[in-house]
């Protein structure tokens, strides 16, 4: 999650309300949760010491207490992989696609990316990630930060070529007035 992370206990109301106040910053104290995990290794089984003897040591069932080497990715929330779909016009959403804000969102490259790893797919997940994207802004600190930074890309040009401009002057007067 990013740095405005606010943890509340399930379950817990939401009103469209809250958009009617600037939210407080103070109360987001929770700052970049996990919401999903790798996980590697061997893993034991969940049936150790509940089967009987009988399946266990059969050997058309193969049973094994503990896995091979393994790995698996663990995710907070399934809808993640959700499609959206608007059942009374039938219409089928992009995966990550926010009809509200009409924006996509990175679910696909996530689930691809984690797919391609879980497969030993190295090679394509390097390949993959060449690509450049913009990072959305921090708009708190855009917000803050706005009048230094219009001030600083208007004044400062300005100023640059006011300064180039007077010393360029001033040598050319002591060139010429000997």
């Amino acid at each position: 999650t990013s740095q405005y992370t606010k943890l509340v206990l399930a379950p817990h109301r939401i009103s469209f309300n809250i958009l009617r106040e600037a939210p407080d910053e103070r109360s987001y104290t929770k700052s970049f949760q996990n919401v999903a995990i790798l996980l590697e290794g061997e893993f034991e089984s969940v049936f150790k010491n509940r089967l009987n003897p009988e399946v266990t040591q059969n050997p058309d069932f193969k049973y094994r207490d503990l896995s091979k080497e393994t790995k698996m990715i663990v995710i907070s929330d399934a809808d993640i992989i959700r499609n959206k779909v608007n059942w009374d016009k039938k219409e089928f959403y992009a995966l990550g696609y926010d009809r509200f804000t009409q924006r996509t969102y990175g679910n696909k490259e996530f689930i691809m990316n984690c797919m391609h790893y879980l497969l030993d797919d190295d090679g394509l997940i390097n390949a993959r990630s060449k690509e450049f994207r913009i990072r959305l802004l921090d708009k708190q600190r855009i917000e803050k930060e706005k009048k230094k930074w219009q001030i600083l890309n208007t004044a400062f040009p300005i100023a640059l070529v006011l300064l180039f401009g007077s010393l360029l002057a001033w040598i050319r007067k002591r060139k010429y007035a000997k």
